[in-house]
């Protein structure tokens, strides 16, 4: 039963908002098990139900981690080679996904204005 309500939950959509919660809390607990010594059967069943989550959970943090890590060079790049940018500009960068960031990142390297910063974010 542990182990199907683990696959329901994992099949929810990712913005779900009880899936979000409940998978870092079950991830904390699928860490807080594995530092226990001597725990029951029960307990070590409960923490290999729990590895999916536990997976899971610490994909995305480590994917959000690097998105924002991105997020932040790439601003500061554009920073220093147009000056302040513009706050709806801002916006629509920290909207952009990983992927779009990256392709940013190279396309910074041929912009010769903000214009052509406009210009990029508009063809996407």
């Amino acid at each position: 039963m542990q182990r199907q309500a683990i696959e329901e939950l994992l099949a929810l959509p990712e913005r779900h908002p009880i899936k979000q919660r409940t998978v870092e809390h079950l991830a904390i607990l699928q860490i807080s098990l594995g530092t226990v010594q001597n725990i029951s059967e029960d307990e070590r069943e409960l923490a290999m139900n729990l590895t999916p989550v536990y997976e899971e959970w610490r994909l995305k943090t480590l994917q959000e981690g690097r998105q924002e890590g991105e997020l932040i060079l790439l601003l500061r790049l554009l920073s220093r080679r147009f000056g302040s940018i513009d706050d709806r500009l801002k916006i629509q960068i920290e909207q952009l996904p990983t992927a779009l960031l990256e392709d940013l990142g190279e396309a910074l390297l041929d912009f010769s204005s903000s214009e052509d910063l406009e210009n990029w974010l508009r063809s996407r």
